[in-house]
């Protein structure tokens, strides 16, 4: 009798497992199946394209050949002679993360308390959202030429200095994306329980201790992942390069790097000239993009969440 217990209560935890071992393969499918055909089979030409290399035969087709690592060499050729691509993308990762995502947090905060205008602020600052880049660009333009009659942006800008040139760039990337972050950290803060606003009132905490010990601890999951998002577009944002008619290449991010090269080279798997890179250089430079940042953001990401703040 004892052993049939035991045997019955040894099913029924077998049953168990298998159930949540079930539950948990269902859950993890999808995002899985995501990723299978998002990004592996969608990338998959690219993938191979890296390490290819391609000719024109007789007749004008193009002959494609393994080529190693070649492309990836030439990947860092490129690194070693325009170093302003690494600069000028690591710039504007440290302007989105050390000035964007704090100035956003305080600016929500404002929002978030009700303080005067908080209503008009949060649909100025969601403006950029509505309406696009290169509208904005335009207004700019038009603006512009209201001041300073006879003048357009492209006189003001490019031919002024490249520090003012960059700086403008900069700006406009921090305006363009304030609107978001401040519209998504004040949902997350309304989210805050008032009960815990409150105690911590109860127990004499001005604004400041406010913010510090109990806002940004209860929407840490949310700044976590801007966080990410940001260290996830390092390499591919353009900083409005392209919209503002900015060709120097000082001013050029690898995101900008690659899609302009990309241009020059359409029509053809052979670059057209020495100074345009092809399809098979910018693939290796793609894939070497996320070999680099994929390990990089996970790290951070655990290393956020392992020690950052908790409002438990």
């Amino acid at each position: 009798m004892a052993k049939a217990k035991r045997k019955k209560t040894s099913l029924l935890k077998n049953s168990r497992y298998l159930k949540r071992l079930i539950f948990y393969i269902l859950v993890l499918a999808l995002p899985l199946l995501q990723f299978a055909l998002f990004y592996v089979y969608v990338n998959v030409d690219s993938i191979i394209l890296a390490f290819q290399q391609y000719e024109i035969a007789e007749g004008g087709k193009y002959v494609a050949s393994f080529a190693g690592f070649e492309n990836f060499k030439n990947v860092f050729q490129i690194f070693a002679d325009k170093p302003q691509l690494i600069e000028n993308s690591l710039l504007l990762f440290v302007v989105e993360f050390f000035i964007g995502i704090p100035l956003a947090l305080l600016f929500s905060y404002y929002i978030y308390k009700h303080k005067l205008f908080a209503g008009l602020f949060r649909v100025l600052l969601f403006l950029p959202q509505i309406i696009s880049g290169t509208v904005f660009v335009i207004i700019i333009k038009i603006l512009l030429g209201e001041a300073f009659p006879g003048s357009q942006l492209p006189d003001l800008l490019i031919n002024a200095t490249i520090d003012v040139r960059r700086s403008t760039l900069l700006a406009f990337v921090l305006f363009m994306s304030f609107g978001t972050n401040v519209l998504l950290f004040t949902g997350a803060m309304t989210n805050i329980p008032p009960s815990l606003v409150e105690a911590s009132e109860l127990d004499g905490c001005n604004p400041i201790q406010e913010f510090v010990f109990v806002t940004l601890p209860c929407i840490f999951p949310t700044i976590v992942s801007f966080i990410i998002m940001t260290i996830g577009t390092i390499f591919t944002n353009q900083m409005y390069l392209f919209t503002f008619g900015f060709q120097d290449d000082k001013l050029a991010t690898i995101g900008y790097f690659i899609y302009s090269q990309a241009q020059n080279t359409a029509g053809g798997l052979v670059p057209s000239s020495a100074n345009v890179a092809s399809y098979g250089t910018l693939s290796a430079f793609s894939l070497l993009i996320t070999i680099v940042l994929f390990p990089v953001t996970l790290g951070v990401r655990k290393l956020l969440l392992k020690f950052g703040p908790s409002a438990k």
